[in-house]
């Protein structure tokens, strides 16, 4: 993976999206994901992403992760349509411990 197109992010599932099968048979899942900003820079306190899982990622998403859920994405900045997304190499399920996480 090209490291200056790398994004490690955390967010809150905000939207599970639909899946679509493209032509070639290629799996895909957008949703989005809301993240917190806490640096005090110029972006809002929250704002969406928009996250693109494809294949067997998309279909392990669908089966364990809900909306609500905390989740830390790994992947790379792609263009989808006219969009900027992030195309997801993992998604991790952050532990909830005693309602918080």
């Amino acid at each position: 993976m090209n490291n200056l197109n790398s994004v490690l992010i955390e967010g809150e599932v905000r939207t599970l999206g639909a899946f679509y099968k493209e032509p070639n048979g290629k799996l895909n899942h957008f949703f989005e994901i809301t993240v917190t900003n806490n640096s005090g820079s110029l972006l809002p306190k929250k704002f969406p992403l928009t996250i693109q899982a494809t294949n067997k990622l998309a279909e392990t998403f669908k089966a364990r992760i809900k909306r609500g859920d905390v989740i830390r994405v790994v992947g790379k900045l792609s263009k989808h349509e006219s969009s900027l997304v992030i195309l997801a190499m993992s998604i991790d399920l952050k532990a909830k411990l005693d309602g918080k996480y």
